[in-house]
């Protein structure tokens, strides 16, 4: 497990000027604008798509074939990629948690560290979400034939949440105040690890039947 997720690390090291470069620009940006949420939206995004990245790295190697030669599980090669954006989205949390504060202080933005620290836990919370939508896609297609369907999965909840108010009144559990966001808070962590415990599981079952 540990040998999968170094080796994974590896391959996304040959993106550091990419990954420089993004942070870099949206730096810049997230000062002259002194939007300092840009920032952190923009890096959590980037970062979430390089697990993903790995899996396209690995699909035209064809890693995943010549790793079932070894003594690895199916199981392990999963689990990989789960912990691999568990690092990915911790790593994304730190570095926005450190950068931002760096930010509120030079654009004197009326954002507290406290209230930027709740809305990058909240990315963080979102990018694991997604992971958990779309790594059993991804493991049944593959990132080629399943890029159309992550497309469909990325984008869907934005819709919804985008369309809801054109549709009618807002329904009474989703107005500010309401009993459902009070408690929403604390509701959010364990439906997230329920949702990526059974993201899990299917991928597992999904990548056991696969043949390569």
């Amino acid at each position: 497990m540990k040998g999968l997720i170094i080796k994974d690390l590896f391959a996304l090291a040959k993106q550091g000027r990419i990954f420089l470069a993004v942070i870099a620009f949206y730096l810049v940006y997230s000062i002259t604008t002194k939007n300092i949420t840009m920032f952190a939206g923009m890096l959590t995004l980037f970062m979430g798509f390089l697990p993903i990245n790995t899996m396209v790295f690995d699909e035209q190697s064809k890693w995943d074939k010549y790793a079932l030669s070894m003594p690895l599980t199916r199981t392990d090669l999963v689990l990989s990629k789960y912990f691999l954006s568990g690092i990915v989205a911790v790593i994304a949390m730190l570095i926005n948690l450190a950068v931002t504060a760096i930010l509120i202080r030079l654009t004197d933005s009326a954002m507290g560290v406290q209230e930027a620290s709740l809305y990058i836990l909240a990315a963080g919370g979102v990018l694991l979400f997604y992971v958990a939508l779309i790594f059993p896609v991804l493991f049944k297609f593959g990132v080629e034939k399943g890029r159309m369907l992550m497309m469909v999965v990325f984008l869907a909840p934005i819709l919804i949440f985008t369309l809801l108010p054109k549709l009618g009144p807002m329904p009474e559990f989703l107005k500010p105040g309401s009993s459902l966001l009070k408690i929403l808070p604390y509701l959010a962590v364990p439906a997230l690890l329920i949702c990526l415990l059974v993201s899990v599981a299917i991928s597992i079952r999904i990548y056991k039947k696969k043949e390569f």
